[in-house]
Parts: structure tokens; C-alpha cells; sequence
């Protein structure tokens, strides 16, 4: 049981680090109130496809291998790298709809 506790605790790390290195370009942008080119959202875009969840997996294969084979490691990372550009995608979509309910329940007071 620790072995599956600790493997999920380094995948739920590895999720904090990507979710981090993909949004935080987003709210610098936001923040600062940049005006972006056409050519500059593109880069942006796969800047924060690839980079931060290449570094999140880079760290979780670091961690997984102290515990498991380069073989295993190795497809967990994989595991993760692949699907993790299709959950990141599916709750950008599906926020839509919390954001909307939490607008229909709460009213306008969460947007200052």
C-alpha cells in the first residue's frame, strides 16, 4: 500500500508542476495586459504544451526510478506524458461549465 500511496503522490506533484508551468504564462498575460501577434500566441501556445509537461515528466521519471526499473519508470512517464495534453484540454472545457453554474449560484461577486 505505501508503494501506491508514494506513486500517487509523485503523479499528483508532477500534475501541480505542469498545471503551473501551462497557466501561469496565461495569467501574466492576463495581469500585465500584454497585446500578443498572431506569430507570438503560436509560440506561446506550444511553449505551454510541451515545456512544462516536459519537465514534469522529466521529474517524475527522476523520482519513479529511486523506486522501480528504468523499464517501468519509463512507462509511467510515457503514461503520463501522452494523456496528460488531453486532460489538461478536457478541463479547459469542461470549466466552462462549473464557471457558468458557480455565475447562476454566487452572482457576479466572484469577478471584482
Amino acid at each position: 500500500m505505501h508503494d501506491k500511496l508514494w506513486l500517487f503522490v509523485v503523479v499528483a506533484k508532477s500534475v501541480c508542476i505542469a498545471a503551473i508551468g501551462v497557466f501561469s504564462p496565461v495569467l501574466a498575460i492576463l495581469g500585465f495586459h500584454v497585446t500578443l501577434t498572431r506569430g507570438m500566441e503560436t509560440v506561446l501556445g506550444l511553449v505551454m504544451a510541451v515545456f512544462p509537461i516536459g519537465i514534469a515528466c522529466w521529474w517524475m521519471f527522476r523520482r519513479l526510478q529511486a523506486h522501480w526499473t528504468r523499464r517501468e519508470a519509463r512507462a509511467v512517464t510515457l503514461a503520463f506524458a501522452m494523456f496528460s495534453p488531453i486532460w489538461f484540454g478536457a478541463g479547459i472545457l469542461l470549466s466552462e461549465f462549473t464557471g457558468g453554474y458557480a455565475d447562476l449560484l454566487l452572482g457576479r461577486r466572484l469577478l471584482c
